[in-house]
């Protein structure tokens, strides 16, 4: 009675489900001055107000023990392996990879500097029964400038991944001219490098690519939503001298890559070429997932359509509305309604989107659904000041890879893979765990160079282990 008393003191926070801890003034005393380094710092997200910490403040970091970080390293690993598999059989022509990878993408667009293996990428994890599942590769990455700022407020050490990008001695940043919410993020990258390397790096749209570029580049914009700009000025950005990182391979950014290792002609080929150990990590760490194409059968569609409690459907491909390539925008699960998870993959089966009629030629991929393990996550309430805790929360967790060359390494490790840095995202009132006014966020942290990062935080254990659904209220 006495924390239902508190908890209806404390002002309630719109789609978050909180109680209020004891009265710790110290600690909510450091987590404000946290938070106010954090703001201090500039970080900012979406449309959220200047000045104010854009997220819930997570009072500590996540911590990764030994065991998940290692299952997480070797997924990385793993990951790497798939996708120089992947661009190994593009290269020789691999006619069902080809058409998989290639579909609504422009010819000049197809098959670019495949002799060059990805360099970096981030995963988005869920954990369930206690081990990491992918949900997906984002290969673009755009959370690389959090990393500063939560290093800053944190004290977490997030050096190794700024070292990286100062060791590739970069000439510029180019960013998709249809994503400039991003810029914020790429500006804290250049004043990490600017402050701690002493490198000079712009930031510029792609539409202002010059006529002449030699250096270095980081590529912020899929391969395949290079379309959006001219024939000429695509010309000029392939015949670059630039060494783009990632390089320019369009299948890094393709979603359907994840449903390669089950489709049943190419995931045999994957198990003859790959690791035993590192396909063995993957097909642990990813869900059973099949890309639907074009034209799929109507009995395939009827099957997901009936399977409405385990599975999630995912836009891969949405050629005339980019939104929905991005983030969760088109991601419908199918566990709540039967029926409007028929009218979903009904939808689906049109190359639609349930919702927007206009919507024309889009591609799916149906994956198991996974069901993220409950977590009591403490943070600083916005409003008070004081200290509050999140309520069996789903998480999401966003580790960044990367890779410093060389091939496969014991154990089914990919040479020269490190975890870099990440964060973690919790949110209990949706499926879909993103950041947001109504999300936790905490930067991740583990052992490094053989010392602990710090005791794991009070309060921070998992609620649920037992992968037990419970369905939630308001999305």
């Amino acid at each position: 009675m006495a924390a239902k008393a508190q908890a209806r003191d404390l002002p309630p926070l719109r789609g978050v489900h909180f109680l209020p801890l004891e009265h710790r003034p110290d600690d909510a005393r450091i987590a404000r001055e946290k938070a106010r380094i954090l703001v201090e710092s500039g970080v900012s997200y979406g449309d959220r107000p200047a000045g104010e910490v854009p997220w819930l403040f997570a009072v500590q970091p996540f911590f990764l023990d030994p065991m998940l970080r290692d299952q997480i390293e070797r997924l990385g690993g793993a990951v790497f392996s798939l996708l120089d598999t992947v661009q190994s059989m593009y290269r020789e022509g691999v006619q069902e990879l080809r058409e998989i990878l290639d579909l609504n993408v422009p010819l000049d667009l197809r098959g670019l500097q495949l002799d060059r293996p990805a360099v970096t990428f981030r995963l988005d994890l869920m954990i369930e029964k206690g081990e990491p599942r992918i949900t997906e590769i984002e290969e673009i990455y755009g959370n690389v400038g959090k990393m500063d700022a939560l290093q800053r407020a944190y004290g977490v050490n997030n050096d190794a991944l700024f070292e990286e990008f100062a060791e590739l001695g970069l000439s510029a940043v180019y960013a998709d001219d249809s994503l400039p919410t991003y810029i914020p993020e790429l500006d804290f990258l250049c004043r990490r490098l600017a402050s701690a390397f002493g490198q000079d790096v712009p930031v510029r749209y792609f539409s202002e690519f010059p006529q002449e570029e030699n250096g270095v580049a980081w590529r912020f914009c899929r391969t395949r939503d290079l379309e959006q700009y001219g024939v000429e000025l695509r010309k000029r950005i392939i015949e670059s001298g630039c060494t783009f990182v990632n390089p320019l391979f369009h299948g890094y950014g393709v979603k359907s890559v994840l449903s390669l290792p089950f489709h049943p002609r190419i995931g045999l080929e994957l198990k003859s070429r790959m690791n035993p150990k590192a396909l063995s990590a993957l097909l642990r760490g990813v869900p059973n997932s099949h890309f639907m194409g074009i034209g799929a059968p109507e009995n395939s569609w009827e099957e997901v359509a009936r399977d409405h409690k385990a599975l999630v459907l995912k836009v891969v491909d949405s050629p005339e509305h980019l939104p929905y390539t991005w983030g969760s925008r088109g991601v419908f699960f199918g566990d709540r309604s039967a029926a409007r998870w028929r009218k979903a993959v009904e939808a689906a089966a049109r190359g639609g989107i349930l919702g927007d009629e206009a919507c024309r030629n889009v591609l799916y991929m149906v994956s198991n659904l996974v069901e993220s393990d409950r977590f009591d996550i403490p943070f600083l309430h916005p409003v008070t000041g004081t200290l509050a805790q999140m309520t069996r929360a789903r998480a999401r967790l966003t580790p960044i890879f990367w890779r410093s060359g060389g091939t496969g390494g014991p154990g089914g490790k990919e040479a020269n893979v490190r975890l870099m840095a990440g964060h973690a995202s919790f949110v209990n009132t949706s499926r879909k765990v993103h950041l947001g006014a109504h999300s936790v966020c905490a930067p991740l942290d583990w052992e490094r160079n053989g010392k602990a990062a710090g005791p794991f935080p009070p309060g921070m254990t998992p609620a649920n282990l037992s992968g037990e659904r419970q369905d939630s209220t308001g999305d």
